[in-house]
């Protein structure tokens, strides 16, 4: 794999994480004033314009997926829906820092099933520092601090959800735009959200919550096309690792928008986290030398 593909993954990772937080603080802002599915669709039908409006331009409508693309679009679409519903519903009950430190577990989840299920090599040097970095996840969540949070459970299982999608993503081929593999998701996800809505009150909705819709849509555009293309550009168990930098900015975002201020275990937990990341792409670089 040319090293220039493994450079554009890395940069489209960390891109892709920084606006999943941005996104994640603004909607976790919608659902103080509105249930779930009037949250997802306010924030949903402008996320679909601005990727519809993508794949427009970038002629993706033109050269639709066929056969086994196809199959795996939709397949990566449903693996949202299920990632999507079970991450908001968590977010809905738990602070921003916790549910996405949960969600760090990623890498290491899909660490080890693309060594599974795809057959890539992960030297032992890139698994400890995975490994350490999800020790950091688990000092930055403390379990049984303060309990067992039943709504972890459901972390948990967006966990799975997102590793089935990440590795979907990667047998779809490069030839399909990534902003339509993104207007696919997040069509999939605002249909179901419609329907959903329909069964629940709706709160008024006023320009403040148009504005942010608005900026969430943005980002979450930004968030689909970027890991898309990280996804098709590097290696699953060179990229996956990366995915530990948006915690830094959620405990960021948590301390500026919601005051919740990191305590210096949290601090040193997002240390190891940084820490692994870093010598994973380090490590990476030296081997292509």
């Amino acid at each position: 794999m040319p090293v220039s593909d493994k450079t554009r993954g890395i940069a489209l990772m960390l891109l892709a994480m920084l606006a999943f937080a941005i996104n994640d603080t603004i909607i976790k802002l919608l659902l103080a004033d509105m249930p779930l599915p009037q949250a997802m669709v306010v924030r949903g039908v402008p996320a679909c314009t601005m990727l519809g409006l993508l794949a427009w331009r970038a002629g993706a409508f033109s050269h639709l997926p066929k056969g086994r693309d196809r199959k795996f679009l939709i397949l990566r679409s449903f693996g949202e829906v299920a990632g999507t519903l079970t991450f908001l519903g968590a977010l809905t009950h738990m602070q921003l820092a916790n549910v996405t430190a949960i969600l760090q577990s990623v890498p290491l989840a899909a660490t080890a099933a693309a060594a599974l299920f795809l057959g890539e090599k992960v030297g032992w040097r890139r698994a400890l520092a995975v490994a350490i970095g999800f020790i950091g996840v688990l000092i930055v969540i403390r379990p049984g601090e303060d309990g067992l949070d039943p709504w972890a459970f459901l972390v948990l299982l967006s966990v799975a959800c997102v590793v089935c999608r990440d590795l979907i993503t990667r047998q779809i081929s490069r030839d399909v735009s990534a902003a339509l593999v993104g207007l696919g998701a997040a069509i999939t996800v605002l249909t179901l959200s419609i329907v959903w809505s329909a069964f629940v009150p709706w709160q008024p909705v006023t320009p403040r919550h148009l504005l942010l819709a608005l900026v969430g849509g943005f980002f979450m555009t930004m968030a689909f096309v970027s890991l898309v293309g990280a996804l098709q550009s590097g290696d699953v168990s060179m990229t996956a690792p990366l995915r530990y930098s948006q915690l830094l900015w959620a405990t960021l975002l948590g301390w500026l928008v919601f005051d919740h201020l990191p305590d210096i275990v949290t601090l040193a937990g997002a240390a190891l986290i940084v820490a692994s990341g870093v010598f994973t792409i380090l490590r990476e670089a030296r081997r292509n030398r």
